[in-house]
């Protein structure tokens, strides 16, 4: 109770209370999405990974999967979920990521740019070039402030309209 409204905003485990079926379905379109640029030679981080159902579902599709997050809970949560032999999981920042450049196929971070403080928000995507190969992908989500108007979520630090985020990327 005492965390209720975290994770109802932010930290769902899917079949919870805290994550309602059409948002899971949100969700879940998003991996699947992901999943479909995958194949059994590609080597996938997801940073962050939550509570890990991401990075278990990814690992059915590649061969290896690095799962990282800042949140030593959700690590211990998804390493105690989901043993599968192809993950390892990892305390991680976003913004300095613990793996050499050029080391990732695929690099998948959904819904966390909007959490990080406006001044280091493009090191994210920094880090993110750093890592991915160069024939690598990142694939990425966060909310469309346009589209959300009369919505306030207290854990975000800003959220960005396209062409705001499409600056970021494009630098």
């Amino acid at each position: 109770k005492k965390n209720a409204l975290v994770y109802i905003w932010e930290r769902g485990i899917p079949g919870s209370q805290y994550l309602p079926l059409s948002v899971y379905l949100r969700i879940a379109e998003r991996y699947i999405f992901a999943g479909s640029y995958m194949n059994k030679d590609c080597n996938v981080l997801e940073a962050p990974c939550g509570f890990g159902y991401g990075a278990a579902y990814f690992s059915r599709m590649c061969g290896h999967v690095e799962a990282a997050d800042i949140a030593p809970d959700s690590i211990a949560f998804a390493a105690s979920a989901y043993r599968h032999q192809n993950i390892r999981w990892s305390l991680g920042d976003v913004t300095k990521l613990p793996y050499p450049k050029d080391e990732f196929d695929i690099y998948v971070s959904f819904e966390v740019f909007e959490h990080l403080p406006v001044e280091t928000a493009a090191r994210h995507i920094e880090e993110a070039r750093r890592v991915i190969k160069d024939s690598g992908k990142f694939i990425l989500s966060t909310p469309n402030r346009e589209m959300r108007k009369h919505i306030r979520n207290p854990f975000h630090t800003k959220e960005y309209a396209f062409d705001e985020f499409r600056e970021i990327l494009e630098k």
